[in-house]
Order: C-alpha cells, then structure tokens, then sequence
C-alpha cells in the first residue's frame, strides 16, 4: 500500500487557525478538500496506516501544540514544520503573532524534536517603498541569529505577482501609500548572495 506525505497546507494556515478542526480530522480518519480547478470534493484518507509524514506550514505553531502528543502517538512523530518568520513593518503583517512570540516555539519544537525539525521561511521578499535592500539584511541578521541556535536551514524567495498578490498589495498601497518594485534578475541575485554571506556567518544552510 501507498502512503501520502500530508502538506497542511500551503492554502492557508492550518496550524494557526484550524488546529481544533484538524484534530478532529485526525480522529475521524478521513477529509475532503477542493479541487482549485473544478472545485469538486477530493477524498483525503488520514488513517495512520495510509499517512507517511506531515508536512506543516504556518506562521504560527503554537495552536497546535496541544495536539502534538496525539500526533507523535498515532503517527510516529512523521512531521516536521515551515515556519514562516519575516518580521515585516505591522502594515505587512497585521495578523500575525510577534517574531518573538514564534521563536519561543520554534525553541521548544527544536528542544522536542532536534534542530532539523523546522524549515525557517524568510519569505517572501517584497521590495517597497518601506522596505529597502538595507531593512532586509538587517532583519534577517537580527532573525538569523536568534534561530542558529535552534534550526540548521532557511528558506526564502521573492514575492510572486500573481492576480491574488497585486489584489492585496494593491489595498496596501491603496490603505498606506506604500510602493512594490519588482527587482530584475541581477538585483535579485545580489540580494541573494549577500543573505547567503549572512546565513553562512550563523552556519545556517539557506
């Protein structure tokens, strides 16, 4: 019999929000989800005997804390967690908990589980008027340093203009009269190199 990885889930944050929901999903054994084409129901067995791992994504683990002794039971701890931590201005992150706050759990998540267990997501990287080159190494100095002691690897990327995106950077600018660029390649790649020197200066892999 095939297993499935389970991506929980890159539409939206399940750890944060649906934490209770999913528990009971668990319990229950099975879901469905959309299908973002047809929008018919797609049947997803969450049985343990049909589950190979959990793949995490949020930007806050902690509503799911209270769940992971059961996880770990019936599912032989077969999970690890993106976590994403940008620590952008408060008008791109009005909903999400304080870096400092999510640190603290990823510090017990790497204590439970090893260094390995969180993939940090410094992403994405959006250049605008009130973020410059100079506020990105800056904060991801400031971050990389706090999260060496407890992950081994960072993961980024640039902000992806899809429709959905310049809907919600357009009420950005609309709101606050903030400006988005969208870098070229050789901006890109130089930002990337001088994050790389960074991470390599906290022995992180990115």
């Amino acid at each position: 019999m095939k297993k499935i990885i389970i991506s929980a889930s890159r539409r939206t944050d399940i750890p944060a929000y649906y934490a209770d929901w999913f528990f009971e999903r668990l319990k229950k054994g099975f879901t469905f989800y959309s299908n973002p084409y047809s929008n018919k129901p797609i049947y997803v067995n969450l049985r343990p005997n049909y589950v190979q791992a959990f793949v995490f994504w949020t930007r806050n683990p902690y509503p799911l804390f209270k769940y992971l002794d059961y996880i770990d039971d019936v599912y032989n701890s077969s999970h690890y967690m993106h976590i994403t931590i940008n620590g952008q201005p408060k008008e791109f992150e009005i909903r999400n908990p304080k870096t400092d706050f999510v640190i603290k759990y990823v510090e017990k998540l790497a204590y439970r589980y090893g260094k390995h267990y969180v993939q940090w997501r410094y992403d994405p990287i959006i250049l605008s008027s009130l973020i410059n080159e100079l506020y990105i190494y800056d904060k991801f100095e400031e971050l990389a340093k706090k999260l060496s002691l407890i992950v081994n690897k960072c993961i980024t990327s640039f902000v992806d203009f899809y429709n959905k995106t310049k809907k919600n950077l357009y009420t950005l600018y609309r709101n606050n009269n903030i400006q988005f660029y969208d870098p070229n390649r050789d901006k890109k790649i130089k930002i990337i190199k001088n994050l790389q020197d960074i991470a390599k200066n906290y022995k992180l892999n990115l």
